[in-house]
């Protein structure tokens, strides 16, 4: 049992939402450089030496399919920062967070 005043969270939903979501708990708690980078990494070799060129269609689709998941993350990512909030945790968002999401009544 975690003392009360403990400095420790134990809200179930916080808890919840970061089991749901890793990457945005990660995020959340500032290791947002170290994602990157890694993701950067990861992305180089996936990529090295494919030498695709894409039609404008092809690229048109892959483009629209990296922005949805770009505005998937930002959704989730304000939903973490509402849980921690709802569970004491002072969040300082990025200062390039979406609007669109922060000010939204629902996600």
């Amino acid at each position: 049992m975690t003392p009360h005043n403990s400095g420790a969270v134990t809200d179930p939903r916080l808890a919840e939402v970061f089991t749901a979501k890793p990457l945005g708990m990660m995020l959340l708690l500032g290791f947002r450089e170290d994602i990157t980078e890694a993701l950067t990494v990861f992305a180089d070799k996936e990529v090295a030496g494919l030498g695709r060129v894409y039609s404008a269609e092809e690229r048109a689709e892959e483009l629209a399919r990296i922005d949805a998941g770009i505005r998937d993350a930002e959704r989730d990512e304000e939903r973490l920062c509402r849980a921690a909030e709802e569970a004491g945790i002072k969040v300082a968002r990025r200062v390039d967070a979406s609007m669109e999401f922060i000010l939204a009544e629902e996600l």
